[in-house]
């Protein structure tokens, strides 16, 4: 617990060793589940096979939207931020391709 306190603090929370707050921020945190995105579930000419994954949706939103840009010559725009949000799945990406959408 000593360990997970330091960490706690270290990123800005003000808990104590002992605090009880702590536990239930440290239980919330264990609860928190990746998020991913993969290219290889969306149609796409160019077939791409790059899947991104992250802690937080806000995370993967940004690195999304910079790899839909740069690489498959999107805009940046709000349906498209729309579009990676609804692309979004909880957990880590498959080892195996998963099924492209029609």
């Amino acid at each position: 617990m000593r360990r997970r306190a330091a960490q706690a603090l270290h990123y800005g929370t003000h808990y104590g060793p002992h605090d009880p707050k702590l536990a239930v921020h440290l239980m919330r945190e264990d609860k928190m589940q990746r998020k991913f995105i993969d290219c290889r579930s969306v149609p796409s000419d160019s077939n791409c096979t790059v899947a991104i994954a992250a802690d937080t949706e806000t995370e993967l939103l940004e690195a999304a939207v910079q790899h839909a840009v740069a690489v498959h010559g999107h805009a940046d725009s709000p349906e498209l931020r729309q579009m990676i949000r609804g692309a979004m799945r909880e957990g880590t990406p498959p080892l195996d391709a998963p099924s492209r959408a029609a």
